[in-house]
């Protein structure tokens, strides 16, 4: 009876893992120019970005390059420009300070289907 048990069981776990979701949706926003992420775009911004650009502050998840990247392309002095130019109140062409609302997907490790193996019961 103990051997029913421990299969059935497996066999049930295996399904759960089988059947789990594959991904979660949700929404994360922003405000483009905010190096910090503090819900303005401030003096301390470009400072921010003036110290990862010169390896002094550190960017392991890439947060600060995201929220501050406002031409595209890689996160450059060219980007501290345009944020110390909003700041001093010239035209606004890159949206600087605007929130920018983005989708994200995490996705769970695709699960594999095993076969059990065989235990006579007696």
């Amino acid at each position: 009876m103990k051997k029913y048990f421990i299969v059935i069981s497996a066999f049930l776990v295996s399904a759960m893992l089988l059947f789990s979701a594959a991904a979660f949706a949700g929404s994360s926003s922003y405000i483009r120019g905010d190096a910090d992420g503090n819900g303005s775009v401030t003096i301390d911004d470009v400072t921010m970005i003036q110290k990862v650009l010169a390896e002094l502050e550190p960017d392991a998840n890439g947060k600060i390059t995201k929220r501050s990247n406002i031409d595209g392309d890689v996160l450059s002095i060219t980007d501290a420009t345009a944020v110390q130019m909003y700041i001093a109140g010239f035209s606004n062409e890159n949206k600087i300070g605007e929130t920018v609302e983005e989708q994200v997907t995490t996705q769970q490790p695709t699960t594999r289907s095993y076969e059990l193996p065989f235990i006579p019961c007696r």
